[in-house]
């Protein structure tokens, strides 16, 4: 450690330095987005995001696709919703809890999550051609940098707001009442 290194310079240059990351993630995001695969087709990042991780792996229900995606459950259903308009996914409902859909990605889906897959290779190799350990190293860090903000998020779901707070302290006396 030099002396300028001390542990209060390196910890004021960690919020600037994740600001910066995160403004290039949101360049990146927007970047891609305007690529040619998604101009003037109704086909969204968001949706080739889904789309993607729903071909992967075992079929999911919404709850799962939100948490994977990194969105609200809310979210998550709107995306499903236009997938589903689409006919490039279908939710039928899970054999194991029938308060479940389990959503499929179907033969229509598939086409197109490939043949845009193509559109984005040929548009993207060039530019990305030997840079494999690079984007892996890339990967790992956004899932450290995630793994980083979830437990911030829940840790902060543990505390209740002092609002939510002021509102249990109020219902709790209101039925306390008498004649109520």
């Amino acid at each position: 450690m030099t002396g300028t290194d001390t542990p209060s310079n390196q910890t004021g240059e960690i919020l600037p330095n994740f600001a910066d990351l995160v403004v290039g993630m949101s360049r990146l995001l927007l970047g891609l987005a305007s690529l040619e695969p998604f101009r003037g087709t109704g086909f969204t990042l968001a949706d080739w995001v889904a789309l993607s991780v729903l071909a992967k792996g075992p079929a999911k229900n919404n709850r799962q696709l939100a948490k994977v995606l990194g969105v609200t459950r809310q979210r998550a259903n709107q995306i499903k919703t236009s997938l589903e308009r689409a006919k490039l996914i279908s939710a039928t409902q899970s054999s194991e809890d029938a308060r479940q859909n389990v959503i499929v990605v179907t033969s229509r889906g598939q086409a197109q999550l490939e043949d845009i897959n193509g559109k984005i290779l040929s548009v993207l190799s060039p530019s990305l051609k030997g840079k494999n350990r690079v984007l892996a190293k890339a990967n790992n860090s956004v899932r450290v940098l995630m793994r980083v903000v979830r437990s911030n998020q829940d840790a902060g779901a543990k505390v209740p707001s002092e609002r939510r707070k002021a509102r249990r302290r109020r219902l709790a006396a209101r039925s306390a009442r008498p004649g109520i």
